[in-house]
């Protein structure tokens, strides 16, 4: 799904006066186009590539937010730059792309992470019979770990 909003491939980028605020503007996209490559959320702290982004990954990454920043990045940005944090520290050091306009960002909660929704599941559920019996083990931080069985 493609977001809305400031971090959204075409839509404006905003003047920024300070680095701290180009820091949590990149952090806030980096986030978003690391979720969406991944297809789940990310820790912005943790190294891209521990959360799964391998060689391949990285360059949709690196080509998607190059689009959204509208600023060339290096093709070893996630290796040089490993986290979501060390990527907006980076580039809060870059020039500002040429025609950014003036407004702060204004991101909600939704226009960032997106609407989740469980669909479905269908898997085998250690000692429990339905979803429903294992949601509660789950709710009840039951230990479920055994050994796998051969049927």
């Amino acid at each position: 799904p493609r977001l809305d909003g400031p971090q959204a491939p075409d839509a404006p980028l905003p003047a920024l006066s300070t680095d701290q605020e180009q820091a949590e503007f990149v952090r806030t996209v980096a986030t978003a186009v690391a979720e969406e490559v991944l297809g789940r959320s990310v820790d912005p702290g943790r190294s891209l590539v521990n959360q799964g982004i391998d060689s391949l990954t990285s360059v949709a990454f690196r080509d998607e937010l190059q689009k959204r920043l509208r600023k060339p990045l290096p093709a070893s940005l996630i290796f040089d730059h490993p986290t979501v944090n060390a990527i907006a520290s980076f580039m809060a050091t870059q020039e500002a792309p040429p025609g950014a306009v003036a407004q702060p960002p204004s991101l909600s909660l939704a226009q960032v992470h997106g609407p989740l929704a469980v669909c479905g599941m269908s898997l085998r559920f250690p000692r429990a019979e339905s979803t429903e019996a294992y949601w509660q083990l789950l709710e009840a931080k039951t230990d479920c770990v055994g050994l796998v069985p051969f049927d």
